[in-house]
């Protein structure tokens, strides 16, 4: 029986409300079949997605990280990803 490869599945987390000085834990996540075999490296990206305020990532590379932000105001996170290679 041949398996096929199914798309990945990447979920930001859920929305979260804070008050600065105080910064934001991310819960991401990203999941891939392990297809075709054998599989590339999986890769995850976090940006702000108005990119019209300063968002500092632990790790951008990473879906579980933390942010810091540097004004009060609505921010839109995105996690991007896999990207296989």
């Amino acid at each position: 029986m041949a398996l096929n490869n199914q798309p990945p599945v990447v979920n930001a987390g859920p929305n979260q409300t804070i008050t600065l000085p105080a910064g934001a834990t991310l819960w991401g996540f990203a999941w891939d079949d392990g297809l075709p075999n054998p599989p590339a490296k999986l890769t995850t990206n976090l940006v702000e997605g108005q990119r019209s305020r300063t968002v500092t990532f632990a790790d951008p590379n990473v879906p579980q990280t933390t942010a810091t932000f540097s004004t009060s105001g609505t921010y839109v996170l995105q996690l991007t990803g896999p990207t296989r290679f």
